[in-house]
């Protein structure tokens, strides 16, 4: 990041080329629809790079907090602008805001062959909420502390550990029913 503020182009290519498949799964763990991801990636990396010259990283893991921080702004700008925003009530009340469940329904992932003893731990992920699921995600895949969580999610570190603390009960209890199944 600190090359591209100074302007080399050839380390913005790399920071794309390096970065665009993990923040495509990301963006698909939040829920983003497939046609959709390469329009969120390119809006990520546009606002990164107009971002540039503000940037000062003491380390480099400053830089995929950062990223995924911006994509999930991008992601979430998106699903504002897509969601209507008024209805009007009967009989000329008054007009009732619309929004999404804290928490919709995960569809359900496919099934994995239980009788090799395989557990979907990949599955599992999927059926839970997006907010669980972003908390595991960005724990377990990226790498990140709770306080990096925190400031990527925009919710207080405590909201982090509690996130945290249902999914794995969550995830213990996906996984319990199908290995009985």
């Amino acid at each position: 990041m600190l090359r591209i503020r100074d302007g080399d182009t050839v380390a913005f290519t790399v920071l794309v080329e390096r970065w665009q498949p993990r923040l495509a799964r990301f963006l698909g763990h939040l829920g983003a629809a497939s046609h959709d991801i390469d329009d969120l990636l390119q809006e990520t990396f546009l606002r990164v790079f107009s971002y540039r010259g503000r940037f000062e990283a003491r380390h480099e893991r400053a830089v995929g907090a950062l990223l995924l921080l911006i994509a999930r702004r991008v992601h979430v700008d998106l699903t504002r602008r897509r969601r209507p925003s008024r209805v009007s009530g009967r009989g000329g009340g008054p007009a009732l805001r619309l929004g999404e469940a804290d928490e919709p329904p995960c569809p359900r992932a496919s099934r994995t062959d239980l009788r090799d003893d395989l557990i979907d731990l990949e599955g599992a992920i999927s059926r839970l909420s997006p907010k669980l699921r972003s908390v595991i995600v960005l724990v377990s895949e990226h790498g990140l502390s709770y306080p990096e969580v925190s400031r990527v999610l925009g919710v207080p570190p405590g909201t982090v550990k509690s996130r945290m603390h249902y999914a794995v009960r969550r995830l213990s209890e996906i996984l319990d029913v199908e290995a009985t199944v």
